[in-house]
Parts: C-alpha cells; sequence; structure tokens
C-alpha cells in the first residue's frame, strides 16, 4: 500500500511513527466497515511493511484513533468490539489527497461560500 506525497498541508494523523498503521486501518475499513480487532490484525498483517505488527501495538493505536475521534467503537453485548470510520477520517483522507489551491480552484462560487459557511462554523473564534 504505497502513498502518496501529501498535496495538501499534512495532517498530523499521516506524521510520524503511526501514520502508515493509520493510513492502513483507514483503508481497510474504508473498504469494509466495521471490523473486530482481531479482523482488523489479519488485513493489517497483509499489508506490506506491517507484517510483524503486534496485536498490543494494533489495539494501542485504535484506542488512540477512537480517543482523537478517527473511529467509532461499536461495543456489543456479547460480540467483540467493532471500529468504523467516522467523518473526521473521511475528512482527513479527502484533505490529504487534495490541495486546498485545487479545491478552491474547482469548486463554484456558491460552494465555495459553502465551504466558508461550514469551516467558520467549525471554529469556535468566529
Amino acid at each position: 500500500m504505497t502513498r502518496k506525497k501529501c498535496m495538501g498541508s499534512e495532517l498530523s494523523v499521516f506524521k510520524g511513527r503511526e501514520a502508515k498503521l493509520n493510513l492502513a486501518i483507514f483503508l481497510i475499513l474504508a473498504l469494509s466497515d466495521p471490523l473486530t480487532v482481531t479482523e482488523l490484525q489479519k488485513q493489517v498483517s497483509k499489508q506490506k511493511g506491517l507484517e510483524g505488527t503486534y496485536y498490543a501495538s494494533l489495539t494501542k493505536r485504535l484506542r488512540c484513533l477512537v480517543d482523537d475521534d478517527y473511529l467509532k467503537e461499536n461495543k456489543a453485548s456479547s460480540i467483540a468490539a467493532t471500529y468504523q470510520l467516522t467523518n473526521k477520517t473521511l475528512l482527513a483522507i479527502f484533505l490529504d489527497s487534495n490541495s486546498m489551491q485545487e479545491i478552491l480552484h474547482k469548486a463554484s462560487e456558491q460552494k465555495r461560500a459553502f465551504l466558508l459557511l461550514v469551516l467558520m462554523n467549525a471554529v469556535d473564534n468566529y
């Protein structure tokens, strides 16, 4: 799973040592959402460069991603918890693969106004 160079400003979820594992988790869940930790472990271990990923490392990474609202954990009463992507994750993937310049250039004036409104409402300062 080769990752192309970031188009926009690099997001923290795609930086550092855990970036490759984060991206693998996101892409696996995007293709087969939702999954348990065991199912994710099987899929992650098939990825080039992540063959030796320990179960404990994966669960720790999943906890961090849940705490940062990149993943949602669904706990059923008798079944193992499953994980699925949140809108924050989908937005992060989109922003990582598209530059803001490209988005602004391609969007219509109405879509730019809507985007501005959404972004201003997302920030508490305005």
